[in-house]
């Protein structure tokens, strides 16, 4: 009788033991999921940023002789970042992550704002006489938050990558 209660209380060990460690084995999974889509999203939007920053370079010079618009900048993805905010990832990074990943994002946001702002001015450009000394202003502070930003993502893919 003594043993029946000593396998059963045994068993009982063994499983909540599993059950522990099936918990960090999953946890360590995920965060190793979610680290992989940031990462991905992150060596995306830096490329998309070089893209940017020529088609920026390429247009401030048309203002300059042409005066007129050559092409749009690539808005960056949000993907990832969105489909993480809805996991519990305070758990998984720590502090100084977590700050470089919402100021990265906040970046990008304000960026993809600033290029839906400049599309709006261009579609009626024709309204005033300072459109192309505007949309050189805004092609140059464009160029310098991608430059911020590939910054922030550098800095942030190596704190992913540890």
């Amino acid at each position: 009788m003594y043993e029946e209660a000593i396998y059963t209380l045994f068993g009982f060990l063994l499983f909540v033991l599993w059950d522990f460690l099936k918990g960090r084995m999953e946890a360590r999974h995920e965060k190793r999921r979610i680290t992989s889509m940031l990462q991905m999203e992150i060596m995306a939007n830096q490329e998309i940023s070089k893209k940017n920053r020529n088609i920026l370079t390429r247009d401030l010079t048309a203002h300059m002789i042409e005066k007129e618009v050559v092409i749009t900048p690539i808005r960056f993805s949000t993907t990832a970042w969105n489909i993480v905010r809805a996991v519990d990832i305070v758990s998984m990074f720590d502090n100084a992550t977590l700050r470089m990943l919402g100021d990265s994002y906040v970046l990008v946001d304000w960026i993809n704002a600033n290029m839906s702002n400049r599309d709006a001015l261009r579609f009626t450009g024709g309204c005033f006489e300072k459109y192309p000394e505007t949309m050189a202003k805004h092609d140059q502070v464009l160029l310098g938050m991608m430059s911020d930003l590939d910054k922030k993502l550098e800095s942030l893919l190596d704190a992913l990558r540890r």
